[in-house]
């Protein structure tokens, strides 16, 4: 199948070369995704007599306890399982020194 090169629409690689395409997937089909969640993203209606002011802080507290933005920062960079183990052994060995300081106990 060949298309004119006049013509406008080009298919996109990740679509195929078929224009008999009825569903374009954000996320993988399951089979193939290791995913086992899909998080949303966190939404807010306005409730009646209610303030922008309030309905902004309601989405920053929900977002917040969501965890996304922790979640974005912390996959910003890739992180080897080496580098995560050494920074999970820093982390543990700050918290038992801070432990044994005269003025926690």
């Amino acid at each position: 199948m060949t298309y004119a090169t006049t013509s406008a629409w080009k298919p996109l690689p990740w679509l195929g070369w078929s224009m008999n395409v009825s569903r374009v997937f954000l996320f993988p089909r399951q089979g193939f995704c290791k995913r086992k969640e899909v998080r949303t993203l966190a939404t807010v209606n306005l409730r009646p007599n209610e303030s922008q002011d309030q309905l902004l802080k309601r989405f920053r507290k929900k977002v917040a306890k969501s965890g996304i933005l922790s979640t974005v920062r912390r996959k910003r960079w890739f992180v080897s399982k080496s580098e995560l183990r050494r920074i999970q052994k820093k982390k543990s060995i700050r918290r038992i020194r801070r432990k044994q300081r005269p003025e926690y106990e």
